[in-house]
């Protein structure tokens, strides 16, 4: 009888190669994905805000165009986003009257779409604001709020400005 050159293995090392395998085959993904979830990686979230400035007035220069007993109060605001975004603004002017009471002063340009850069644009808006009737003084701020898109989700922000109290002169 004649032996066969390869020599056969008992059951029991079969079965421990096998086990010792199919181990690495199960803790290799397992060992490879554990310190990926473990650390933080930065997220791609734009993030926009806006900052509503205190109103200011202009100064009358010689040789001004005379709005009577108008004043020019600047309105400004600044939009400022992480990624150069698409947004929508939405400004309202206020004059405080009788009681505290806020009155909108209407404007046509308003609103609108701007697209911001990457780190900030300014909207300088100039308005004329008329004393109310028997008054020296008035109180005025503006309000913006903004919508833009980030991800597909819409996402607001908003801000209050301080209040400037105007006094006209030259009121009888």
């Amino acid at each position: 009888m004649t032996t066969s050159p390869i020599q056969r293995r008992p059951l029991a090392a079969k079965l421990a190669l096998v086990s010792t395998v199919s181990l690495g085959l199960l803790a290799g993904p397992i060992a490879l994905a554990g310190p990926a979830n473990a650390a933080e990686y930065p997220r791609n979230d734009n993030k926009c805000t806006v900052t509503a400035k205190k109103p200011d007035i202009v100064e009358k220069k010689r040789g001004d165009k005379d709005y009577g007993k108008a004043v020019k109060v600047v309105f400004k605001f600044k939009i400022d986003c992480d990624k150069r975004t698409h947004v929508y603004f939405d400004q309202k002017l206020f004059k405080v009257t009788k009681g505290d009471r806020a009155k909108e002063i209407k404007r046509p340009h308003s609103k609108g779409w701007v697209w911001v850069g990457r780190h900030h644009d300014v909207k300088v808006e100039v308005d004329k604001v008329f004393p109310e009737r028997n008054k020296k003084e008035l109180t005025v701020y503006h309000f913006v709020k903004i919508v833009y898109k980030d991800k597909g989700d819409w996402k607001r922000h908003s801000d209050e400005s301080e209040k400037k109290t105007i006094y006209f002169r030259g009121y009888k």
